[in-house]
């Protein structure tokens, strides 16, 4: 069929873990899937990579764009980097090929001496009493792919793996931006009740023209801060730098 599920369950003291791996033939990528009953501290649970291709930097995803931490322990500052963190995604590639993880819970990993190791549990009694000694279930995928590093793709598959509605449902027709290099964060009613907020910003590290298509009805009136304090008059037709965050106010 279309989905290879393979189930392996292991046990350990007390505790339990179901490890589901999922391999679809539409996706890119193979999810992994744990339910976890962890009932033991003082213990941590990792899950290590070895992959073929390696460099000097790891490309970890931040909230506004990424950056490129070190491989390397060529001095103290880089042995210190030991654990590393990532929002939605960090990828190692060298000009051919590349290995990512995608992930939407566990945001700390380590990129060092031929091995990738994600951090998922930490059992411990400080800071937090009884330590992810409860039942949990996170899920992260492995994505192997041709090609150097790409931020964009990478950024938009983890975005699709991530995605969930927190709030509200999404509007019918939403503006968009004609190049993929600029995502869109938020698009939300202003906070003083005028209009509507556009929040988009580069995401590839390199400077972007763009023009900002709108449903039929809304207008683009002015740019605002983070604060949604007006900075001035806004065009359509407009241009990023690299990880530049801007907002918009529009009216319907």
């Amino acid at each position: 069929g279309d989905l290879t599920e393979i189930v392996q369950s292991y046990s350990f003291r007390n505790s339990r873990l179901v490890q589901t791996i999922l391999l679809h033939k539409e996706l890119p990528y193979i999810q992994i899937d744990h339910d976890v009953d962890w009932k033991d501290t003082w213990y941590m649970i990792r899950a290590e990579f070895q992959p073929r291709v390696w460099d000097s930097v790891v490309h970890s995803d931040i909230q506004f764009g990424y950056l490129d931490r070190p491989t390397t322990d060529n001095d103290a500052h880089e042995k210190a980097q030991f654990e590393i963190c990532c929002q939605k995604w960090f990828d190692l590639s060298d000009e051919k090929q590349g290995f990512a993880i995608l992930n939407n819970a566990k945001h700390g990993f380590m990129c060092k001496n031929g091995i990738i190791s994600l951090n998922l549990l930490r059992s411990t009694n400080y800071p937090c009493v009884d330590g992810d000694q409860r039942p949990s279930h996170y899920s992260y995928a492995l994505y192997p792919h041709n090609g150097g590093f790409d931020p964009v793709k990478v950024d938009s598959l983890a975005n699709q793996y991530c995605e969930r509605s927190l709030y509200g449902t999404e509007p019918a027709e939403m503006p968009q931006f004609d190049n993929a290099q600029i995502q869109i964060t938020a698009f939300k009613p202003a906070y003083d009740g005028n209009g509507f907020i556009l929040r988009a910003f580069e995401r590839a590290g390199r400077e972007a023209g763009a023009k900002l298509q709108l449903p039929a009805g809304y207008r683009l009136v002015e740019e605002v801060n983070l604060l949604e304090d007006p900075m001035g008059a806004a065009e359509e037709n407009t241009f990023f730098k690299p990880f530049q965050i801007r907002s918009f106010r529009l009216v319907k």
